[in-house]
């Protein structure tokens, strides 16, 4: 519960509408909310490319509800999943949520009381503990369940300050010891006595494997650091001498930060060298400022953030801080958010703003060869790539450029369609009318297509072997679907005699054949051989050059056969044979 008295700010509004550095940064503001309001939610400042935004509150447009939560006590994410705890009037007292979008999961607004802690060891797991509670509670997110924690050791007491996952154990920060959870069992382990008097922080050190409490030894400010990959050994306590309030330990590469007063201070681990002056000075006054736990360090950059409840009435206001020169890198206010209480910070490299041309759709009949667009950033011009630069696939493609320059990027989508809409166009515009004599096999006509190239034509029956009049219709279709046709005229003459053409063929032997048919030519030219049965079927089909030709015909059954002959320049002569061996 909030004090109501207002709280003077040196700084005027004015001082929060221009960023003071390019960087990139997302800052998630955990706003504590008005008793019986319920107001309190979760929020986030994105800033990209100079361009900020504020969205939230996130937990209430999420899931469309009418209020948000009273008084949000305590908020934790791992990877995909968060939980929130709320501690006022209002029956909803705790929520999982999915993470980062803050749909609900599931809810309980009945039997847990008012919430003051929460922490998670996975996207599976999550520890809660009740305002004025020593009973911490497992929470089942797969499961929708909530049991309570062994403690045979009775290691708990009301007052849990931290609650930090790390490999299969919650660590537990409880007055002046860490109580020891198993993940898997779900029971207390023991606790880890620290040495010192009193824990004011407790947080995470991967980088060195490690846990960081910030508390007193005697009437001064120590560090003692556990380490939990070497049996939790706990290390002599660092004095930091000449502070008496310290709080809000956070861990930055390869540094502890700390705040004192209206001082941020940095202890360097590669020196060990206590501070004895601020990196920065916060330049607003009042109780307010860092309320509760509202500091928080960027692990990787080593940029910081903090913020202040002002009046404890929305808007909250915060600054970011660069770690390196500690100049400030933008600060402004959280419209919706009421009383900050948590933050978290990740900030990444910015730079001049990116520059780009509406790309135009592309349309194209076969394929394409794409010619990479260009965006400038500040002066420079930087090309864009993507994955696939040439298409010749019919239909609707989206193609994501990327431009990047040093380690900053961004996308630009531009639309491609292929779309052949032309029709195969027949080799040759008029087809000859044919007189033959049955059967007959019509050789097809071609057609060239824009995409295709060589396209042959289709018709319902390619052989013919009953006398008569037909009108033939050539198909010439490509792979969109256009389509060409074209007309032929056919005449079919079936007799008992066979007529020849006397200047092309001269003689067939031996008639009936065995092993070996010889067809003698009066003129040597090319010609094209084919031997169908009696119903039709072509059994042999070649061509063939010279004036003899002679044929193997071994592989023939026995019986009757039609024997067709046609020169270079369209001339026919059929007949008839008999194979017999």
């Amino acid at each position: 519960m909030k004090k109501l008295f207002l709280l003077s700010i040196a700084l005027g509004a004015g001082i929060f509408a221009q960023a003071q550095s390019s960087k990139n940064y997302r800052l998630t503001v955990v706003a504590e909310g008005n008793f019986g309001t319920p107001n309190g939610d979760v929020f986030r400042v994105l800033r990209q490319n100079q361009a900020t935004t504020v969205q939230g509150p996130l937990y209430k447009n999420a899931n469309s509800t009418t209020n948000s939560i009273d008084v949000l006590q305590d908020f934790d994410f791992w990877q995909t999943k968060a939980v929130i705890c709320g501690k006022g009037a209002q029956p909803l007292k705790f929520a999982v949520v999915n993470y980062p979008a803050m749909d609900t999961v599931f809810t309980v607004t009945s039997g847990l009381g008012g919430l003051q802690r929460c922490g998670m060891v996975s996207d599976h797991k999550a520890y809660i503990l009740g305002a004025n509670s020593s009973v911490v509670k497992y929470v089942n997110i797969d499961n929708h369940t909530i049991t309570d924690v062994s403690d045979p050791g009775g290691n708990f007491a009301s007052g849990v300050h931290s609650m930090i996952g790390y490999n299969a154990t919650m660590y537990v920060a409880n007055g002046t010891k860490v109580v020891k959870i198993d993940t898997v069992t779900q029971a207390t382990t023991g606790s880890i006595v620290t040495g010192l008097t009193g824990i004011n922080t407790m947080v995470k050190d991967t980088a060195n494997q490690c846990l960081w409490l910030l508390g007193k030894s005697g009437a001064t400010n120590a560090l003692v650091k556990i380490e939990v990959n070497n049996n939790n050994t706990v290390s002599a306590p660092i004095l930091l001498t000449g502070f008496s309030n310290a709080k809000l330990l956070r861990v930055g590469p390869n540094k502890l930060y700390f705040v004192s007063g209206s001082g941020f201070y940095v202890y360097d681990l590669s020196t060990q060298t206590v501070p004895t002056a601020p990196v920065y000075t916060t330049p607003f006054t009042g109780f307010s400022v860092m309320y509760d736990r509202s500091f928080t360090v960027d692990p990787a950059s080593g940029d910081f953030a903090y913020s202040t409840a002002g009046a404890y009435v929305a808007p909250g206001l915060f600054e970011i801080i660069d770690g390196t020169n500690y100049t400030k890198i933008d600060s402004g206010a959280v419209t919706g958010a009421a009383i900050p209480n948590e933050l978290f910070l990740t900030t990444w490299p910015g730079g001049p703003s990116w520059d780009t041309t509406s790309l135009p759709h592309l349309y194209a009949q076969c394929s394409i060869t794409l010619t990479a667009p260009t965006a400038t950033k500040g002066t420079s011009t930087v090309t864009g790539t993507t994955t696939q630069m040439t298409y010749n696939t019919q239909g609707n493609h989206t193609i994501e450029w990327k431009y990047v320059s040093g380690t900053d990027s961004i996308t630009q989508t531009q639309l491609l369609t292929i779309a052949d809409t032309i029709a195969p166009v027949a080799n040759t515009a008029q087809l000859a009318d044919l007189r033959v004599n049955c059967p007959y096999t019509l050789t097809p006509p071609t057609a060239t297509d824009n995409c295709l190239g060589l396209v042959t034509g289709t018709t319902d029956s390619l052989t013919f072997t009953v006398a008569g009049t037909y009108t033939l219709t050539w198909k010439y279709t490509d792979g969109a679907g256009n389509i060409t046709t074209q007309q032929q005229s056919l005449v079919v003459s079936c007799g008992t005699s066979i007529r020849e053409i006397p200047e092309l063929l001269t003689s067939v032997y031996p008639n009936p054949a065995n092993t070996e048919l010889v067809i003698e030519l009066k003129a040597a030219d090319n010609y094209h051989i084919n031997i169908m049965n009696a119903l039709g079927q072509a059994v042999l089909n070649r061509p063939e050059h010279g004036n003899k030709i002679q044929l193997d015909v071994t592989h023939l059954q026995e019986g009757m056969y039609w024997l067709r002959i046609q020169n270079s320049k369209g001339l026919m002569s059929t007949r008839k044979i008999i194979i017999r061996h």
